[in-house]
């Protein structure tokens, strides 16, 4: 039988992921004094969220709110919630910007990056309450699948590589099989053979 409404367990992951790292990333600069490790550890923290916040938030702008909006076009109440997702990723940019200056001009990031973590969070939390629960009620598994399907081929193989084990940092088990089951099965046995030991390997001042 298929399924009536969407999974949103990779969207949730990925929120996760992004509260994860903000975590880490404000604690290490917060604590930068006592910790060797902490300068290398927000500088290559701070590359893989960029990259991954810059492209989730692209992604959704160009893709995923434009479909969601098709869905509630006579629902002024729905269009204001979608077009406040967007002036918020407005806010992000700017706050994104001042962490990188600060990390590439070696100054402490630490008050661009407690921002950062609050403009991000406000902004998550607004987003699951409202914008998510907007996904499941008007938005078709068909639709939901065909956007992930054009998600994955815009990733590739490399930025699967890269995505998943960011992606599954830390999570437990039942979810990690959860989200690994939206690959086919080749390609979960690279995630566990390959793209995870290697990514931990040249990550390992984030993995621990």
């Amino acid at each position: 039988m298929s399924p009536t409404r969407v999974d949103l367990t990779v969207m949730e992951t990925i929120h996760d992921a992004f509260r994860r790292d903000l975590d880490l990333l404000t604690r290490a600069a917060a604590g930068a004094g006592a910790d060797p490790d902490a300068g290398e550890r927000v500088r290559l923290g701070w590359h893989v969220l960029a990259e991954q916040l810059h492209h989730h938030h692209t992604v959704e702008d160009e893709q995923l709110w434009p479909l969601v909006r098709r869905s509630w076009r006579r629902s002024p109440d729905a269009l204001q919630v979608l077009d406040a997702m967007e002036d918020e990723h407005e806010l992000v940019d700017p706050a994104l910007a001042a962490v990188g200056d600060a990390v590439r001009e070696e100054r402490s990031p630490a008050q661009a990056l407690d921002h950062l973590h609050t403009v991000v969070r406000d902004h998550l939390a607004h987003e699951e309450a409202e914008a998510m629960p907007l996904i499941v009620a008007a938005v078709t598994p068909r639709d939901w699948d065909a956007f992930g399907a054009a998600q994955a081929r815009s990733l590739g193989l490399r930025g699967a590589a890269e995505f998943f084990p960011w992606l599954l940092q830390g999570q437990d088990d039942v979810r990690t099989e959860k989200v690994l089951g939206v690959l086919p099965r080749p390609l979960r046995w690279a995630y566990r053979r390959r793209w995870q030991p290697q990514w931990a390997a040249r990550h390992q001042v984030l993995v621990g």
